[in-house]
């Protein structure tokens, strides 16, 4: 008789990823079908951006909607769900990053930026070590 374990929650997470992977990409093909927006056959390079537009949502709905029924499986919050990629850094991490790094940029460059002891203009990263610290 062959013995059944209990699944990790790293083995649990990994079905859900690849849940939301497989849905993202059955969403997209959905969009390239015959009766989707894309005619089958359309190559890549000749996409406009309203139907590269189109993909990318599709994509994203379709992995949200796997990351929600998710959440709604295992009862935890939803947003941080939708917001745990398994990604180093974390997308939503890296945006926010960025937004405080192009939010500053401005007042840095107004300001001027610093000299160091030899007279060297120090880069705007240098002034912290965390970007909206």
């Amino acid at each position: 008789m062959k013995r059944i374990g209990v699944p990790t929650p790293s083995a649990m997470e990994d079905v859900w990823q690849r849940m939301a992977t497989a849905a993202a990409i059955a969403s997209a093909r959905k969009m390239i079908d015959t009766d989707g927006v894309i005619p089958p056959g359309t190559p890549i390079g000749r996409l406009s951006d309203t139907e590269w537009g189109w993909l990318v949502a599709a994509v994203l709905f379709g992995w949200i909607g796997t990351r929600a029924q998710q959440a709604t499986a295992e009862e935890i919050d939803t947003e941080r769900c939708v917001r745990l990629t398994g990604l180093d850094p974390e997308p939503w991490e890296a945006g926010a990053v960025r937004s405080c790094q192009s939010s500053r940029m401005p007042a840095l460059t107004s300001i001027g930026r610093s000299r160091s002891r030899r007279g060297r203009a120090r880069p705007w990263s240098s002034f912290c070590s965390r970007p909206c610290g």
